[in-house]
């Protein structure tokens, strides 16, 4: 859980991308601080996978019923956008493009707060 919580603490920092006199300074760790969070979100999703791994195959635990469906209906729309965010968020790194990291991040973050609610409910109710 504390991946999420830095996920969260990283949004905060991304969404002051350029904001000073030191912009491009701060573009640049900004990019970077964007890269570690795409990074820290697919290793959740890796995690939340070995949950789902453990709770709901082959039989579904009791307790985690709304954890695997939600996770079944999920992984698909991750797979499918998490790649193309992190392409989009290396581009924009090689390009020091701020707006396009902001972009990029910004839908990795989407993704990491939906996956959190998702493992929020796994956390609920199974034994």
């Amino acid at each position: 859980m504390r991946r999420f919580s830095m996920l969260l603490i990283v949004a905060m920092l991304v969404s002051g991308f350029g904001c000073s006199a030191t912009q491009q300074a701060q573009a640049d760790k900004g990019i970077l601080v964007a890269v570690d969070a795409a990074t820290a979100a697919g290793q959740s999703f890796v995690d939340a996978g070995r949950i789902y791994q453990m709770k709901c195959k082959p039989v579904v635990a009791q307790g985690a019923e709304q954890f695997c469906s939600g996770f079944a209906a999920f992984a698909p729309k991750f797979q499918a956008q998490y790649p193309r965010a992190v392409a989009a968020l290396k581009l924009a790194r090689a390009a020091n493009d701020v707006v396009a990291a902001q972009g990029a991040t910004a839908a990795v973050l989407s993704l990491a707060t939906e996956l959190t609610g998702i493992v929020v409910s796994a956390t609920q109710g199974v034994k």
